[in-house]
């Protein structure tokens, strides 16, 4: 097994930003997505038989694979940066105020057709399509050519058109952002780069619909939660939830392939940068060569721990998910993945004392590859 990466971040203080606490008070997000068709929350499971196998005692997932019919979180930030892109579409229109309720009303086509745009390795991408044929409106999804045939036909399938590009996530985001300002598409971007800023946040406080969900379903104090990493999206939304809203002692650990391992490498420069790797990770969702800039401006201070996989740990991860009932694909799995490995890392595991830490665990989405995920648990 190739050699596991860790790395304890000494920048792990951080001040708590009234903004980013003022807006974690506000209930819209929750209210909004309680208002679309479909939506329940994620379950949030005690693992008990990997509990056991893995001598933790305190040991729970929260489990999005079935959010919404799409098999993953990525529709809480999608669907809430799509409507706050209408918002501010409306207000600078009509200069009036735009509801919920609106985008399901003959009131949006007043606006007429809006064609909107993203990148993706799978999961983003298929959320936008879902959310975007919602409301009846056009969405142009870019991917890289290497991509699951699975991935590219589950996002046709919600209406939207897919452009293949020769070249990684990264390059498809440049591409798409390029396309749309020649184009007149709204971007809906869940990476942060100069020129973008302000629409990605949006994405980020849609994911914290999900943490929000655990003030009612339990009162566990978590000493630690797992994270996949990516572009740092929903680890900064963990950091907006536990740091910054919660204010508790929640550490966070990411999880990154070591393929793909642009959070551990920017915590280490202490400034945004590039993964050393090739970007060719089975999983896909985390090939990611650069942090989005703002998950990174909220997650440099609030990172505790930091591990690069190797991918085995992934599919002895998804075998033990399934042994317990639970589905999930390879980015999905890597929060357990991550765990994995620092078990099997005895001085880290003593260290962080995870093993006697009540630890909370990502499964952030399902069967999204169906050929792949066979041949795994067959």
């Amino acid at each position: 097994m190739n050699t596991t990466r860790f790395f304890l971040n000494p920048s792990n203080k951080f001040d708590a930003d009234k903004t980013y606490t003022n807006y974690m008070k506000s209930e819209e997000v929750l209210k909004f997505h309680r208002k679309i068709h479909g939506y329940k929350p994620s379950p949030l499971l005690k693992l008990s038989n990997i509990g056991s196998l893995l001598d933790m005692s305190h040991l729970y997932v929260k489990d999005e694979s079935g959010r919404y019919g799409i098999q993953s979180f990525k529709g809480l930030g999608a669907s809430y940066s799509i409507y706050c892109i209408i918002k501010k579409m409306w207000r600078e229109k009509f200069n009036t105020s735009f509801k919920i309720r609106d985008l399901w009303s003959p009131y949006l086509n007043l606006l007429g057709p809006i064609t909107l745009t993203a990148a993706t390795d799978g999961n983003h991408g298929k959320a936008v399509s879902w959310f975007t044929r919602l409301i009846k409106q056009q969405a142009i999804i870019y991917m890289p050519k290497e991509s699951a045939t699975s991935r590219i036909k589950s996002i046709e399938e919600e209406g939207a058109k897919v452009v293949l590009v020769n070249g990684t996530y990264d390059k498809c985001v440049r591409q798409c952002k390029k396309d749309a300002e020649l184009n007149g598409r709204q971007v809906v971007s869940d990476t942060a780069y100069p020129g973008n800023m302000e629409q990605p946040f949006d994405i980020i406080v849609g994911y914290t619909t999900l943490f929000k969900e655990l003030d009612e379903q339990c009162q566990e104090l978590f000493d630690y939660v797992i994270v996949p990493a990516g572009v740092g999206g929903i680890a900064a939304a963990a950091a907006l939830y536990f740091n910054y809203y919660k204010k508790s002692s929640t550490k966070i650990i990411v999880i990154e392939p070591l393929s793909s391992a642009c959070i551990m490498e920017s915590l280490i420069a202490g400034t945004p940068s590039f993964s050393k790797g090739r970007l060719d990770s089975i999983m896909a969702g985390l090939n990611c060569g650069f942090p989005s800039l703002l998950s990174w401006e909220l997650l440099k201070n609030t990172v505790y721990f930091s591990v690069a996989i190797p991918d085995e740990y992934v599919i002895q991860a998804i075998k033990y998910y399934y042994d317990e009932g639970i589905i999930s694909g390879e980015s999905g799995a890597s929060a357990l993945a991550g765990l994995l490995a620092i078990i099997d890392h005895q001085d880290i595991a003593r260290k962080l004392n995870i093993l006697n830490s009540s630890v909370l665990l990502l499964n952030t989405e399902g069967n999204t590859n169906p050929a792949f995920y066979s041949s795994i648990i067959r």
